[in-house]
């Protein structure tokens, strides 16, 4: 628990992950059959998205142009592993014609993996993309971000639909590779972008989160003061990072976070 800076609950759920053993939340009853259920469904979404972390990070391995990306823009290999990075080919089935051998494409489609045309027709999500797997606190998967390398791509990112595993108000990138260097400085650094989080990392700050945009809910800040309630913002500065950054200020003000920096 000191070590990673979690309470006893996380902890207990992390070591839960680590021995592949579901520990539920149940308040000392016994769960209901729709609450069964449910469990069940939800433990399949994450499978999926275990089959396609797998089969990016394999993809990723072997294709020079998202690698070549990386590199010219200064991420070493480590960084690149320590997150592990994944790549989706620029293909409309890659992904599908691998994950149907495993999986319904209706538990695909909840747990964004691909999407559904107005004809029905199923196809990738995530086409020609760099793959950033996002995990919560204790480091399941909830999903991925996509970004483009294609320059005359005009959606930058894609991320996933909200759902049953991931909820973009209650997102924090980057904070289940923190914890640890969190838990010794007692500071957390904010910024906005997934890279962000990896290019600090690189440079030996690991006490780093993005919020995968510049607001931060209230849902983000209680989980923030679990960690730490020392919080420094480093969004962009430009006109709409520095107004974010103002508004973001009187939100973890009322939150009665013990000191703010920007």
């Amino acid at each position: 628990m000191d070590i990673e800076g979690m309470d006893f609950v996380n902890s207990v759920e992390k070591i839960g992950k680590i021995c592949k053993i579901d520990i539920q939340r149940s308040n000392g009853r016994e769960l209901t059959q729709k609450e069964i259920d449910e469990k069940k469904h939800k433990e399949s979404l994450e499978n999926a998205l275990i089959t396609a972390h797998n089969f990016y990070r394999k993809l990723f391995g072997y294709s020079k142009a998202p690698q070549a990306y990386l590199e010219k823009r200064g991420f070493n290999e480590e960084t690149l592993l320590k997150f592990e990075i994944g790549f989706a080919s620029n293909d409309w089935a890659k992904f599908i014609d691998h994950a149907t051998n495993y999986h319904s494409k209706t538990n695909l489609e909840q747990a964004s993996l691909i999407s559904k045309n107005t004809e029905g027709k199923y196809f990738d999500r995530y086409r020609n993309r760099i793959l950033f797997p996002i995990h919560n606190h204790i480091g399941k998967l909830t999903g991925f971000a996509g970004r483009a390398i294609d320059p005359k791509e005009k959606i930058k990112y894609i991320n996933p639909a909200n759902g049953l595993l991931y909820q973009k108000s209650q997102v924090i990138f980057g904070l289940y590779q923190a914890t640890k260097a969190i838990k010794k400085h007692n500071e957390i650094y904010v910024v906005e972008g997934y890279t962000d989080v990896l290019r600090f990392h690189q440079l030996g700050v690991s006490n780093v989160v993005s919020l995968s945009g510049t607001k931060l809910s209230q849902a983000q800040i209680i989980l923030l003061k679990k960690y730490s309630k020392n919080i420094t913002l480093c969004l962009d500065n430009d006109s709409a990072g520095q107004k974010a950054i103002i508004d973001n200020i009187d939100k973890l003000i009322k939150e009665d976070i013990e000191r703010l920096s920007k």
